[in-house]
């Protein structure tokens, strides 16, 4: 996860603006944090997951001539399926 976004920003980093999301790792009970404003992704620990809280990753983009398809390609590589 951390290598694919390193290497989206360097290939794609002059249109991104800013990356924020919460991500469901397997195995981890913790929300993973992933921040970025024009650089390199800052990951750190959230919150526990709540018992009763659907765990899901959601994550933002926003930025300017953002190719989609890559992005939804890259990362879906990136989750267990």
């Amino acid at each position: 996860m951390r290598h694919y976004f390193s290497v989206m920003l360097m290939i794609q980093g002059a249109y991104f603006y800013r990356i924020k999301g919460i991500l469901n790792i397997e195995g981890f009970k913790k929300q993973l944090i992933i921040q970025s404003v024009k650089g390199a992704p800052v990951f750190t620990e959230g919150d526990d997951w709540k018992n009763d809280e659907e765990r899901e990753t959601r994550i933002v983009f926003i930025g300017k001539n953002l190719k989609r398809e890559i992005l939804e390609k890259g990362l879906k590589q990136c989750f267990y399926q």
